[in-house]
């Protein structure tokens, strides 16, 4: 499984390109770390980093700091696979499969560059609109969104009335100090016992029904901007909410997801190009499945259930 999932990986990889980086000119040929007669160079490493997934490069690209790290790993690796070599495991038939494994992954990403690397691949206006139209419904519809924020005093699972009866007391000295004025968000701030957003004044953001809890969500969704509720008890303990917005059901325009049904339509149509290339491969060396030691290797791990006899 490691090794198939291995060549899926690198085929996603390629397929979620970057161009941000991708478009970097090319770099002076220099040795960064060197481990032995191994070495690490900028032209090996600005392949690597084009080779990331693109939140990866987006992620690097604003933490170039990252890039230690990306050394720190190759010396680490270098390092443990001298020692490996050292210690004969490379020798080892699982390893030897791995390498084979691992080569194999490699070619295939360079041969899918050199067949890919040529086509331009142009999606359409029209393409694009068509796209939008036809999953604008399901894809594109944003629902009912509340922004809200919440000062929550936590009631332990298994609490005692006294436990209960207090914190409860504390939620209504609270919504009193809001009911005579006081910043919603300083309190929140002071108060609240929810550590996720007690730091942000109780900001909680945008959320649609089914997000929250549901005697924290039926609260939140009767209250119109501006209102605060009174203190009410949830699974977690007593809440007061003030809603900031409501957003009413949408459908998002094409503005806004113009760029993600771009990138979109380009994968489907690198897949496409992607299956005629292999449906050839498949043809031209003669791929042979055997089913039936398949079907029975599945039996024997539990896949499948055995036949009656």
């Amino acid at each position: 499984m490691k090794r198939l999932s291995s060549f899926l990986i690198a085929v996603v990889c390629f397929f979620s390109f970057n161009l941000a980086i991708a478009a970097t000119p090319k770099v002076k040929d220099q040795v960064i770390a060197q481990v032995g007669n191994y070495k690490l160079t900028t032209s090996y490493l600005l392949e690597e980093v084009r080779s990331l997934p693109p939140q990866l490069q987006m992620v690097l690209i604003k933490n170039p700091q990252i890039l230690n790290r990306f050394v720190d790993r190759w010396i680490n690796i270098t390092l443990m696979a001298v020692a490996a070599k050292s210690h004969g495991l490379d020798k080892k038939p699982e390893v030897k499969a791995q390498i084979q494994d691992a080569v194999n992954t490699i070619l295939a990403r360079a041969w899918l560059s050199e067949k890919i690397k040529n086509k331009n691949i142009k999606i359409t206006e029209k393409q694009i609109k068509q796209y939008y139209e036809t999953h604008k419904d399901k894809d594109f519809t944003e629902p009912k969104m509340v922004k809200a924020r919440h000062i929550l005093i936590r009631v332990p699972k298994h609490a005692t009335k006294k436990q209960i009866e207090k914190a409860k007391k504390e939620a209504e000295k609270i919504y009193e100090m809001l009911k005579n004025g006081a910043d919603f968000a300083k309190l929140a701030k002071k108060y609240s016992q929810d550590p996720g957003s007690s730091e942000r004044g109780g900001e909680l953001g945008y959320f649609p029904k089914g997000r929250m809890v549901p005697a924290f969500e039926k609260v939140a969704f009767s209250l119109k901007p501006g209102q605060i509720s009174k203190p009410f008890r949830t699974v977690f303990g007593y809440e007061i909410v003030q809603v900031e917005a409501v957003r009413p059901k949408r459908v998002l325009p094409l503005s806004e997801v113009k760029g993600n049904i771009k990138q979109t339509l380009m994968q489907k149509e690198q897949q496409a190009m992607l299956k005629k290339l292999v449906t050839k491969l498949r043809k031209q060396y003669h791929v042979k499945i055997n089913n039936k030691v398949l079907k029975e290797f599945a039996q024997q791990i539990g896949l499948t259930p055995r036949p009656k006899k």
